[in-house]
């Protein structure tokens, strides 16, 4: 109801255009962030677990275990990211 008295006040293809605007700017600088933040971590030990051991086997081993835990992370990461974009987006229009 706020939100719509809101978009009421400003006519609401600007309202929207601005929540939209707001929204996506904070929600993918947080996601591609914690996304690249995650790959980078999860390249760079693949590659110290290649150069270290010396194993390919053991090497695609790890780097299908850390996959799945890479897209658990990611999709807890990514409700988290979406609820903070969308308050922090709020905060910013009110």
């Amino acid at each position: 109801l706020r939100i719509i008295v809101f978009c009421l006040k400003l006519r609401l293809k600007k309202c929207l255009s601005i929540y939209l605007a707001i929204y996506l700017s904070i929600y993918l600088s947080i996601y591609l962030s914690i996304y690249l933040s995650i790959y980078l971590s999860i390249y760079l030990t693949i590659i110290y677990q290649i150069v270290s051991t010396h194993s390919y086997t053991y090497a695609f081993t790890y780097i299908v275990t850390e996959i799945h835990t890479l897209s658990r992370k990611i999709t807890r990461e990514f409700s988290a990211t979406v609820i903070a974009a969308e308050m922090a987006a709020w905060s910013l229009i009110y």
